[in-house]
């Protein structure tokens, strides 16, 4: 694949499609859990996912979060270069997979953090009660900061279990409470239009960010 642009170069146009760098140590926050290829998403998206890592390590100093799909290289979906595209979404570098912070002694990678069961012929969520091991303390801090960051709005979506967005919504007014969120924040975590109760998403969050499509240097199959 083409090389990534560096993150850190100096104006960079907040629509360009740049890939996620490696983190250079554990207090940037995060990890990565798919293919370099896949993880190119906007300048601007990058720019604010590096900032809330950081703070949500400074603030609770415990494991990285590992960041999974974006888009590929070219804007795609991951893995169309293999001609099996992953998602219904991941167009354009603004919509992200991030792994549930855990707090059960096991890493914050993307895997379960409840029984898994089918609510319909095609659809998996959380079987009733069985939710474990999530930090919702993290997550909910870690998208209170994104909903409060310039410019207003930066959020469209978040896709998760039903359960765990309760879960996230009680842990947010534990935030409220130690000032560790702002009115912004709140209000982003409840409102129903933007959390999305989403089958399939027993594992991870996926986070759609507002505004239109990244713009790649380089045409799909180069």
């Amino acid at each position: 694949r083409p090389a990534p642009i560096p993150i850190a170069a100096k104006n960079l146009p907040p629509l360009l499609l740049v890939g996620l760098p490696v983190p250079a140590s554990r207090d940037d926050g995060y990890i990565l859990q798919s293919p370099a290829r896949y993880q190119f998403l906007r300048a601007d998206v990058a720019h604010a996912l590096l900032e809330a890592f950081r703070k949500v390590r400074v603030r609770f100093r415990r494991d990285p979060i590992a960041v999974a799909d974006i888009s590929q290289w070219d804007g795609l979906r991951p893995a169309t270069d293999l001609g099996k595209p992953r998602h219904i979404s991941h167009e354009g570098g603004r919509d992200v997979d991030i792994a549930l912070p855990a707090d059960d002694g096991g890493p914050s990678i993307v895997r379960a953090h409840c029984d898994g069961v089918l609510v319909e012929a095609d659809a998996q969520g959380c079987a009733p009660g069985t939710v474990r091991g999530l930090d919702a303390l993290r997550l909910a801090f870690l998208l209170g900061f994104l909903f409060d960051m310039e410019p207003e709005g930066r959020i469209e979506r978040v896709f998760t279990d039903d359960a765990f967005i309760r879960e996230i919504r009680r842990a947010a007014e534990v935030l409220r409470t130690r000032r560790w969120i702002k009115e912004a924040g709140l209000e982003g975590l409840h409102n129903d239009d933007i959390m999305r109760a989403s089958p399939w998403h027993t594992d991870h969050i996926h986070i759609r960010f507002s505004g239109p499509a990244a713009v790649s240097r380089w045409p799909s199959g180069n």
